[in-house]
This record gives C-alpha cells, structure tokens and sequence, in this order.
C-alpha cells in the first residue's frame, strides 16, 4: 500500500521525478568515478613493483628517484656511472642489480636500456613475473622488446622496425635515429603498470643511439644510468645496504625502499586527492538539495491531496511515510543510474586511462567498501527527504482544505 501510493505520486509527477532522478545520478556518477579512480590509482601505483629492496639513483629527492624509475614520470636530474652498477653487482648481499638508462622514446613511449635480469627478476603485483606473450628477450644491439600497451599501436607486431627518437613527446621534434631501426623481436603480456607503455632495449644499444653510423662498429661502453634496481639476497640487509649507499664516496648516491617512498608519495598528493572527494562530495550535496527544494516546492502543490488522504484516514506517520519512501525510490534511481553512468564512462576511457596512466587495475572490480559507500549515500537521501517528510507530517487537515485567498 505505501509503496504503490508512492509510486503512482512519482509517475504522476514524472517530469519532476525525471529530473530529480538526473540530478541524483549526476552527483553519484561523479562521486562514484573519482572514487573508483582513486582507488584504481592506489592499486595501481601499489602494483606497479614488488620484489625490488632498493633503488639506486643520484644524490636527490627521494619521489623523483621513485617517479622516473619505477613509474617513468619525468626525468633524472644526474646519472650513475656504469661502474658504480658493477660494483653493486658485486655486493655480497645483492642478489640482482637491474640497470635502468632512460631518454629516447617512440611515440611518447619510454625507451629503457637495460639488461635480461629485468625480465627474470622484475615482479608487479602480487609477485608475478612479466611473461612474453609473443617473441623473446632482445639479444642482439637492435632488438626491441614492447610492452602492451605499446604493441597496441604496431601495425605489424612481431618483426616491425622501429624508428626511436629523442624526448618523450607524442611528436618529436628532435632527431631521430632513422639510420638505426629496430627490430621487435619480443612483446610483454599485459601488466597494468608503466611497463606496458615502455620499449625495452639493451645498454649498449643505449650507447649506439648517440654513436656515429661508423663508430657503432667498434666496442661500445655502457652508457651512464638513470637508476639501478636490487634485489637483496636477505630483507633484514636492507637497512644497512641503504645506509652504506647514501654514504658512499666515489659517487653521490640515493638509495629508497619503494614502498617507503610510495607512501611519502600518497601523503603528497593526500592534498588534491582529498579536494577532488570534496568537490564530488559538494556536487552530491548540491543534487541533494535540488531533491529536498523541488519535494518541498511539490508539497505546497500537494496540500489538498495530503488532506484527502487524511479525510479517508490516513494517519500523519503515514503521510511522513509516503513522502520518505518517494525521497527513497528517487535516490535508488538516481544512484543505479550514476553507478552505471559512471561505469559506462570509465569503460569509454579506459584505453586512454590505461595508455597514459596505467590505471586500470581494481578500477572496474566492486570492493566491499563500496557497499558501505552506496549506503552512506542512501543514508544522506533519507535525511534530505526528513525535510518535506516532517512538514507535512506536522501539517493539519483544515491547512489542506483551507481556501487560500490572495
């Protein structure tokens, strides 16, 4: 009975309730989406390296060390030599040292030097190991290995030739190394992380990009390094290997555990992400407003037929019932319509979401806190339907069959 009377009041007021339900959706489907990229982003940034104790860079900030090496933002401000990853190579509780030497790009895409050891020892997630899933590590100088999302854009795949160039811009600009093309040899699976945008060649090969075509013959040096990834032979080594590296001599040096400065990372942007819940937040609250002004603005229309129905005996808490139970039915509406808005929006996005930032991981899995956040949303519409809910249970029956003059 009291959901059917509040129904039939909806469609008969259809217009109003259509608004109503858009008002609603919009403000949940912003809410829910920033929410679900936040949480992506989370995921995602914690996902993106496991396995590695150590980064080894030059002397610097402790973030930008993290943003270049592991997430590919950006750009170092010195480099290592070749001999200092040697040396740790050698270290006796080093179980893996993973060269990194970043600066050339294809297509805005990051083009890393590096060893073998990066994919045998490189782990993502929840430890896994990056796997082919076509072709090979490279072996010779042109070789190169793509990524996912890399070979998304290849015409060909397997067996392309590739045209690096200097910078990361979509468009370069700057010279190209159209002498020197290389030949895709390897295609990593899908990992979610920055590795899927990354081209992954040899460090001499690094060295050869900058080389004279007739200097290429001879023995080419290791380039210098923009970091060094390691893997300790022991865990409980590690604060004592950080130690000894931030005091080495020969070289300036800084050494980070990732997930220490991940989480420094997260405390900087807790700022903006914080603004952007806020804003979500006062865009929700605003459409909860729109609901509680036009409920109201509708309970003015409305008076005679509150009357009626308590001529016909209807008590005030049913009156209080029917208009929280329409505040009810317009903000379940208006939630599964932002839910599925919001998720109809990331799905259309995602490519470019996953090609630029990676984020893709968690972001279409429901979590448990989602639950808890729908209801919170529910919650805050009953309040706002309390309002029209109260006035009308406080009116009288003579206010609704009274006349009103002028």
């Amino acid at each position: 009975m009291l959901l059917r009377v509040a129904a039939k009041n909806l469609l008969y007021r259809r217009l109003t309730t259509a608004l109503m339900v858009v008002a609603i959706a919009a403000g949940v489907s912003l809410l829910f989406a920033i929410e679900r990229v936040r949480s992506g982003a989370r995921e995602s940034f914690a996902s993106t390296v496991a396995g590695i104790d150590l980064i080894v860079g030059a002397r610097g900030s402790p973030i930008n060390l993290l943003l270049y090496s592991v997430f590919h933002l950006g750009d170092a401000v010195n480099h290592i030599s070749a001999a200092t990853w040697q040396e740790l190579r050698q270290h006796s509780a080093v179980k893996a040292a993973i060269p990194l030497a970043m600066g050339d790009s294809w297509r805005g895409h990051r083009v890393i030097g590096t060893t073998a050891d990066y994919f045998t020892h490189y782990r993502y997630g929840d430890q896994r190991q990056l796997v082919f899933s076509a072709g090979r590590a490279f072996t010779g100088l042109f070789d190169v290995v793509v990524g996912h999302a890399v070979a998304q854009r290849l015409s060909q795949g397997l067996g392309e030739r590739l045209v690096l160039a200097h910078g990361v811009s979509e468009v370069s600009f700057n010279v190209s190394h159209d002498d020197m093309p290389f030949t895709v040899v390897g295609i990593l699976a899908r990992t979610h992380t920055p590795t899927d945008r990354s081209l992954f060649v040899s460090l001499p090969a690094i060295t050869a990009l900058h080389r004279d075509a007739d200097a290429r013959t001879a023995p080419l040096e290791l380039p210098t390094l923009t970091a060094v990834l390691l893997k300790l032979q022991e865990k409980f080594t590690v604060l004592a290997l950080q130690r000894e590296i931030n005091t080495h001599r020969p070289e300036a040096l800084t050494a980070i555990m990732p997930s220490v400065s991940l989480r420094q990372l997260w405390q900087t942007l807790g700022v903006a992400e914080r603004v952007f819940l806020l804003l979500s937040f006062l865009v929700f609250g605003i459409s909860l407003l729109g609901m509680t002004v036009a409920l109201l603005i509708g309970l003015d229309a409305r008076r005679q037929e509150m009357a009626v129905l308590r001529a016909i005996g209807a008590s005030p808490r049913f009156i209080f019932a029917v208009l929280i139970v329409e505040a009810l039915l317009i903000s379940l509406a208006g939630i599964v319509a932002g839910v599925a808005l919001s998720y109809m929006g990331l799905y259309a996005f995602e490519p470019l979401l996953a090609t630029k930032l990676g984020l893709t991981t968690g972001m279409f899995t429901p979590a448990a806190t989602d639950v808890w956040f729908l209801l919170a949303i529910i919650g805050c519409a009953l309040l706002a339907g309390c309002v029209p809910a109260w006035l009308a249970y406080r009116g009288s029956l003579a206010d609704g069959l009274t006349v009103r003059m002028g």
